[in-house]
Order: structure tokens, then sequence, then C-alpha cells
């Protein structure tokens, strides 16, 4: 946040105050639990209309309890609310859009590697210089998903019509969209699964692959094989060899 133009305060919030305003539940502060307990809750900013925190977790609290909770911030302290949910390895940044329970929450999943998309969203809470404009810029500019996904799409297509235009010779018309919808789904599919960690454990796995060979052996031997080299066994049909 400081890189991004905010002066930060780091003070501690007091964990029975925000039980007893209704923002978190109290049974988040009760130790010993199934559910995650409450350990922190530190602010990090605040003007007249927005007010930044981080509430640390003994671990990470569903996607679900956190927007739950940002809600509930937002109607009981009167502020647009910006917190981060950490148990230390991953965190939830939620914004609120609107008052009110049913407010639009919009959550960013931060890890240990960002992604293109991560790192615009992360631009996107560039502090604008004063309260007012950055009252304006929460509710319209924060977390721009839809133009992100736009930016997506269009590129989708563009790399779409590439794969198709190359192998169009080869495979004729028809095959040749099919190939081309398959094999970007299968891109798309293996950055899902690094994601999780299920390539090797690797987050860096699709930067060790550097020549097409390689990229055959994950597809056809490594993830459509139950001797895969620790790497996910799928049983299903995106990774069947073609003719």
């Amino acid at each position: 946040m400081r890189e991004r133009g905010y002066t930060v305060v780091e003070e501690r919030l007091d964990l029975e105050t925000l039980a007893k305003q209704r923002v978190v539940p109290s049974s988040h502060l009760a130790k010993g639990r199934d559910s995650p307990c409450l350990m922190d809750a530190i602010l990090l900013y605040r003007d007249k209309y927005v007010e930044a925190a981080a509430l640390v977790y003994d671990r990470l609290p569903s996607r679900g309890v956190c927007v739950r909770v940002a809600r509930q911030w937002r109607e009981n302290r009167l502020y647009r609310p910006l917190l981060i949910f950490t148990g230390g390895e991953s965190c939830y940044a939620v914004i609120v859009r609107g008052a009110g329970l049913d407010g639009e929450a919009r959550v960013l999943h931060l890890e240990d590697r960002l992604y293109r998309t991560d790192l615009e969203v992360l631009e996107s809470l560039k502090h604008p210089g004063t309260p007012e404009e950055l009252r304006r810029k929460y509710d319209e500019e924060f977390f721009p998903y839809d133009k992100v996904r736009n930016e997506f799409f269009n590129r989708y297509r563009e790399l779409y019509e590439k794969v198709v235009s190359a192998t169009r010779r080869v495979l004729g018309e028809k095959r040749a969209k099919e190939y081309a919808q398959r094999f970007l789904g299968r891109l798309m599919f293996i950055y899902f699964l690094q994601r999780k960690g299920w390539l090797n454990n690797d987050k860096n796995y699709i930067d060790t692959i550097v020549e097409y060979k390689a990229l055959n052996d994950l597809f056809y031997y490594k993830l459509n094989r139950e001797d895969g080299d620790r790497i996910t066994y799928l049983n299903g049909s995106l990774f069947e060899r073609e003719d």
C-alpha cells in the first residue's frame, strides 16, 4: 500500500470492539475451534470514506466468510472497506461496492505467484491523491475485472485465429478450428493446474517447458497416464492424443 501512495498507519484494532460492532462474528475470536480464528487486526489506512485493514487469522478463512465480514464492515463501520484477510501463506483482498449487506463484493486471491490479472488489479488500487478522488476510484475503478476479462477474450480470439491460420493448410478449416480450440483450452487448463500446485507441486512448472516436445510430453503422457511423474492424472478426454 505504501508503494501505491497510501499513508500507512499500522494501528492495531481491538478485536473485542470489532465483535461488539458486529463487524466480525464473536466466534472468530474463539481459539481451539475447527473454524479459523482471528488473531490480529491492523488498520493500514483511513480517510473520510475509505478504511483499509489487514485481518490476520491462524489460517485463511473461506472466500465466502471474507465477503461476509467485508459487507458487515461497510454496514457497521460506515467506511468503504479494503480488507486483506491472511492466514500467512496467501490472502484475499476484498472491497464492497454499495451499502447494505447485499453490496457487490469483489475479491482478489493472492498467493506466492502473481499473474497478469493480479498485477492489473493491484495497479488499480493506486491512491489518486485526495480522499474524494479515492472514493470515486473505489466506486468505479477498483478491481476492474470487467476490463481485464474483455482484454483476455480479445487476446484469446487473436491467438485462436493465429492457430487456425497456422494449421488450416494441414488440417482443413473445420479440423483447424477444432484443434485451435482444444489447444488453447489445454494451455488455460495447465495454468489452472499450476496455480493449484498440481504440476509436481511446482508453481513455476510451466516456465520449465522450453520446447514443443516437452509440451507434448506433458499433454499426452504425464497428464494422460496414471504414472505421470508426480503429475495429476486427469483420466479425461482433454489430453487424448489426436490422430
